[in-house]
């Protein structure tokens, strides 16, 4: 092969990575905006065991695409600011939950990393599913 059809090849490889890297940052950068609006919003799914938790199918399909939905509820603590979200975002068909309820009290009572109200927000989840 010739050297200018493989620098045209690559040059190719790489322009197209570079504009999915692109759309991928831009909806992230959307998916976590969303996530952020549910976790500091007045919006409430109380059927999803507290008044205190909210739904991540609120936030359109095409951004919840992005959603890992065992991570979201901690990406809601991530994205709020100073860590302190008004409201849990949860994934209502969530199957896996990374934390038992004993290890969520243990951190709610003895950490001080995340503020006391998300610890507790946290805790709430955890022991509702384990």
């Amino acid at each position: 092969m010739s050297p200018r059809i493989l620098a045209g090849a690559f040059l190719l490889t790489m322009f197209v990575h570079a504009v999915e890297t692109s759309k991928f940052v831009s909806a992230w950068l959307d998916y976590k905006a969303a996530v952020r609006a549910l976790a500091t919003g007045p919006a409430s799914d109380p059927e999803l065991g507290s008044a205190e938790f909210v739904s991540s199918r609120r936030i359109g399909a095409g951004l919840n695409r992005l959603a890992w939905n065992s991570t979201t509820p901690y990406l809601s603590v991530l994205v709020a600011p100073g860590l302190e979200p008004t409201r849990l975002v949860v994934d209502p068909t969530a199957g896996y939950f990374w934390l038992s309820c004993q290890t969520a009290r243990q951190s709610e009572e003895t950490s001080n990393a995340i503020p006391a109200a998300a610890r507790r927000l946290i805790r709430m989840h955890a022991c509702l599913h384990r």
